[in-house]
C-alpha cells in the first residue's frame, strides 16, 4: 500500500512539472479573458541588436497601453526556427514574430524584388524602396497569404561573403562551396562559379571547421558573434545586399481581437523600431568591422573594380530571372522599375 502511494505521488508530481514547464509557452489571450498577453517569437541571439529590438517593442507598447498589454520575447529560436514561421504565424501558432523574408518567398514570391542581390545602389536606395510603393505592395500580398499583420521592419544589417580561402579576384570562387539562406543566394553564388550549400545556422561554424564548405554569406555581426570568424579567416569586402531587414508581423486573427488603442500603439512603436533597428545595424556592422580588422591572422580581401561590377551585374541578373519564374517577367518588370525611379 505504501509502495502503491508512493507511486501515486511520484506520477501526479511528474504531471506537475510538465504542466509548470508548459506555462511558459502558453498561447496568448485576448481582452475577453483580461490583461492581454502576447509571445513574440525571434531568432536571432538574446544580445544581437535584433533581439534588443524586439524587447524595446515590447517595453514600449507596454508602457503606452499603461500596462494592458504583456508582451513575453523569446529570442534564439526558444520557440520556432525561421522556417517554422511560415507555418506557425499564418495559423497563430504564435502572436507576434520576427520573421526572415528569405524563408517567405515561397508563400510571397514578391518578396524575392528584396532579396535580389546587387539591385540597388546603395544603403538609402535600399531604404527608400522599402519605404515606398514596391514594398507597400508586396506587404499587402504578404498580408494576405500570410493571414498577418506587417508592423515594421528589424535591420539586420549588410552581406557580405567570408572564406576559408582567400578571394582576391572573381575567379577565386570556382570550386568554393559557399552556404547561402535562399534560392537568390544560390542563383548568385552559382553565377560567380561557386557551388551553394544548404546548411542550417547551427551546422554552419562546424562545416567551415572542417572545410564541407569553404564560404558562408551572412553579415559581419553574425561573422563575429557567431565566431565564423576563427574558421573562416578571409572576409570580402565588397557588399553584395543591404539592410537585410526581417518582418516584424502579428498574426491577423489576434490582431482582429485586439482593441483600437492597442493596434494603434503596436502600429507607433513598430515604426520608431524600424527607425531604430536602421541606426543600431549601421553601428553594429562599423563595430563588427573593426573586430575584423583588427583581429590577427585575419585577411580582409577586395575584388578590383572590374570584377565588382561583374558580380553586381550577374547577381542582377540571374536574381531577375530567377523572380520572373516566379511571378512573370510583365510584374518583375514592373516591380524592377519601380525600384529604379527610387535610384538618386
Amino acid at each position: 500500500m505504501i509502495f502503491r502511494n508512493v507511486l501515486i505521488f511520484v506520477a501526479l508530481m511528474v504531471v506537475a512539472g510538465l504542466f509548470a514547464a508548459g506555462c511558459g509557452k502558453q498561447p496568448g489571450s485576448t481582452p475577453g479573458e483580461g490583461k492581454i498577453t502576447a509571445r513574440l517569437a525571434g531568432t536571432m541571439p538574446v544580445e544581437h541588436h535584433i533581439t534588443k529590438a524586439e524587447e524595446r517593442f515590447e517595453r514600449l507598447v507596454e508602457e503606452r497601453t499603461g500596462g494592458k498589454v504583456d508582451i513575453q520575447v523569446f529570442s534564439a529560436g526558444q520557440l520556432y526556427t525561421d522556417k517554422d514561421m511560415v507555418d506557425v504565424i499564418p495559423k497563430g501558432g504564435v502572436e507576434l514574430a520576427q520573421v526572415n523574408w528569405a524563408m517567405w518567398t515561397g508563400l510571397v514570391p514578391s518578396f524575392g524584388i528584396f532579396n535580389i542581390h546587387c539591385l540597388y545602389s546603395d544603403a538609402d536606395h535600399f531604404y527608400r524602396t522599402l519605404n515606398g510603393e514596391p514594398a507597400q505592395e508586396v506587404i499587402k500580398e504578404m498580408e494576405e497569404k500570410g493571414n498577418l499583420k506587417f508592423l515594421g521592419w528589424l535591420y539586420y544589417g549588410d552581406g557580405y561573403f567570408f572564406s576559408t580561402r582567400p578571394v582576391n579576384k572573381l575567379d577565386d570562387f570556382k570550386g568554393l562551396r559557399i552556404r547561402g539562406m535562399s534560392d537568390y543566394d544560390s542563383v548568385l553564388i552559382k553565377e560567380t562559379g561557386a557551388a551553394p550549400a544548404v546548411l542550417s545556422a547551427a551546422e554552419i561554424y562546424m562545416a567551415l571547421q572542417k572545410k564541407t564548405v569553404e564560404g558562408v554569406l551572412t553579415g559581419p555581426t553574425s561573422y563575429v558573434a557567431r565566431n565564423y570568424i576563427e574558421v573562416a579567416k578571409y572576409p570580402l569586402e565588397n557588399q553584395i545586399g543591404w539592410g537585410w531587414p526581417f518582418a516584424l508581423v502579428v498574426n491577423r486573427d489576434f490582431w482582429n481581437k485586439l482593441p483600437a488603442d492597442v493596434q494603434q500603439a503596436m502600429i507607433d512603436v513598430g515604426k520608431e523600431v524600424t527607425d531604430w533597428t536602421r541606426q543600431e545595424a549601421k553601428k553594429a556592422d562599423e563595430a563588427a568591422w573593426r573586430v575584423i580588422k583588427d583581429t590577427p591572422g585575419v585577411t580582409v580581401c577586395r575584388l578590383p573594380a572590374a570584377d565588382d561590377e561583374k558580380m553586381r551585374r550577374i547577381g542582377r541578373e540571374a536574381g531577375e530571372k530567377l523572380l520572373a519564374e516566379k511571378i512573370g517577367a510583365e510584374r518583375v518588370n514592373k516591380l524592377v522599375d519601380m525600384v529604379d525611379a527610387l535610384r538618386q
